[in-house]
């Protein structure tokens, strides 16, 4: 199904809802970047001890986003082989 959405996004057919888990995937991508700067740059500042718990938590998460937002973009626009930015939505390759 992503495939498609892939497919979908590329020939510009919007309407499609595996777009829209796409859209999805690439905002959360975006969101985790403007995270990982931003607890990046703090971090930078006071160094990883002077976190509080929560910020590490945080800045970690961000991270894990980051990368998975980073792996779907990059098999959309054909980088990398779809079926690795597959595996970290399904789980397996097919």
């Amino acid at each position: 199904m992503m495939i498609y959405g892939y497919v979908l996004m590329a020939q510009n057919d919007l309407m499609h809802p595996d777009v829209l888990v796409l859209f999805a995937y690439l905002i959360l991508g975006i969101v985790g970047l403007i995270g990982v700067i931003t607890y990046g740059i703090h971090c930078y500042r006071v160094g990883w001890h002077g976190l509080t718990r929560l910020q590490r938590i945080l800045f970690s998460i961000y991270g894990v986003v980051f990368i998975l937002g980073l792996w779907i973009w990059l098999g959309f626009v054909g980088a990398i082989p779809y079926q690795w930015a597959e595996w970290p939505i399904y789980g397996s390759n097919y």
